[in-house]
C-alpha cells in the first residue's frame, strides 16, 4: 500500500494482483525483486483472463505463459545444477 500512495491513482484490479502475486511467490518459496512483481502479475492476469477465449486475450495468455514457462525452467535448471538455492522447506 505505501507504493500505491506513490502512484497517486491506483487500478485496483493491477494492484491487487501484484498483491497476490507477492503472496503466492513467498508461498511458493520464490524471491521476487520489486521490479519483477508487476511484470509476473501482468502475465498472471493475463493467463487467467485468457484462459477459453479467443482472439487476442488469447495470444496474450498463450505468451505469457510461454514466457512464465521459460523462466521457470531456467529456476528450476538453475537450481538443480547449484547456480540457484530456494529455501529449505521447499525442497523434497
Amino acid at each position: 500500500m505505501p507504493r500505491w500512495r506513490e502512484r497517486g491513482q491506483v487500478v485496483v484490479l493491477d494492484a491487487v494482483a501484484e498483491v497476490l502475486t507477492v503472496g503466492v511467490a513467498r508461498w511458493a518459496g520464490l524471491t521476487l525483486h520489486d521490479d519483477e512483481v508487476a511484470p509476473l502479475a501482468r502475465d498472471l492476469v493475463a493467463m487467467v483472463d485468457g484462459f477459453a477465449t479467443v482472439g487476442p486475450r488469447h495470444w496474450r495468455a498463450r505468451l505469457a505463459r510461454r514466457r512464465r514457462e521459460r523462466s521457470l525452467t531456467a529456476l528450476v535448471e538453475a537450481v538443480r545444477d547449484g547456480s540457484a538455492s530456494v529455501p529449505a522447506r521447499h525442497r523434497s
